[in-house]
């Protein structure tokens, strides 16, 4: 009797393991088909509990469901139809709609931030053991290709006039992005717009402050990387999904909580798992799965994805510190 209520708890644990942490089992094909071939075994057990037999065959037949395939995403189903898309004249960025661009980042970024697995925000994969970290690598390196062609953009740009357009059109693209709470882009843009070789650009700053509302709007995008993002996480408490958060915070939080606690703690001559800091990190993760579950209603534009699929390689930040001075050298003593 006591083997057999053993077996039914240790049964019914792995078929809620597999149930709700499926993901932890997705990424190794051979452990699951060997625990496919043990159930197996086990249902041709001529002894074998009905109560029993009932748990295998759930765990079997969950064991070979469209969950327990890689990179499972479930479809999901709108009630209303998307807005329409405002297409464009060519396939140059000139003739792109900055509200067709934020659409259509977002949906980009909306895909990759979902794509995101739990396991890859452990032990700072995305630094440490980067293939073990796949979407989060990918999303860290679309946002320094987006971060460097934002720059790169303006520093194109011969004339001041010219560049602070450029500089106004990407604080119009930045707010759009806000208001479909894609936080990821805004970040990506601001942080271009703030960067050593774009905010060194004096002359052409003082075009942009005469456009007193894209400069006001600026100065409130700017706002939210202050005290450690604090406006920015406030900001995302109080947003509705759909929503691409900015992973950098998330990353950040993880590293200090890896960086600031042992993984195990002294307990007289014991070592014991300091699971305050297991907490601290499935905290993060939460949060990190809350905003993966609602997408976004809207049609994707093939070309401009296109053009964001392909962004150059990034451009080293002295070789566009150099452009910069370039265009506006340092004044004598400065």
């Amino acid at each position: 009797y006591q083997r057999r209520v053993r077996g039914f708890r240790t049964e019914s644990v792995v078929t809620k393991w597999f149930g709700k942490y499926y993901l932890d089992f997705a990424n190794n094909p051979e452990e699951v088909m060997q625990l496919v071939e043990a159930i197996d075994a086990r249902l041709f057990q001529a002894d074998l509990p009905a109560d029993l037999r009932d748990l295998c065959h759930s765990m079997l037949k969950l064991l070979k469901s469209e969950h327990m395939k890689k990179d499972y995403k479930p479809v999901h189903m709108f009630s209303e139809e998307p807005p329409v898309s405002i297409e464009p004249k060519s396939a140059h960025f000139r003739d792109f709609h900055n509200k067709e661009v934020a659409r259509q980042i977002t949906l980009i970024e909306y895909d990759m931030y979902r794509s995101i697995q739990p396991n890859e925000c452990l032990e700072q994969r995305w630094n440490k053991m980067k293939i073990r970290a796949p979407h989060i690598v990918t999303m860290i390196k679309h946002f320094n290709k987006v971060n460097n062609w934002v720059q790169w953009s303006i520093l194109t740009c011969d004339k001041a006039k010219d560049r602070a357009s450029a500089i106004e059109r990407f604080i119009r693209i930045a707010w759009k992005c806000k208001k479909l709470n894609n936080f990821n882009a805004v970040m990506e843009i601001v942080s271009a717009l703030q960067s050593a070789a774009v905010g060194r650009l004096k002359s052409t700053w003082k075009l942009v402050e005469k456009s007193k509302k894209e400069n006001d709007r600026y100065q409130l995008l700017a706002e939210l990387t202050t005290k450690n993002c604090a406006p920015l996480r406030k900001l995302l408490k109080s947003s509705t999904p759909p929503c691409v958060p900015y992973l950098g915070m998330f990353l950040t939080d993880l590293t200090f909580i890896e960086d600031g606690n042992p993984n195990f703690i002294q307990d007289g001559d014991k070592s014991l798992i300091n699971f305050d800091k297991c907490m601290k990190i499935s905290f993060v993760i939460r949060d990190i799965q809350q905003m993966q579950q609602t997408p976004y209603n809207l049609r994707p534009v093939e070309v401009i994805q296109d053009s964001f699929s392909n962004l150059p390689e990034s451009i080293s930040e002295e070789a566009m510190f150099d452009a910069s001075v370039r265009l506006e050298p340092k004044r004598p003593g400065g």
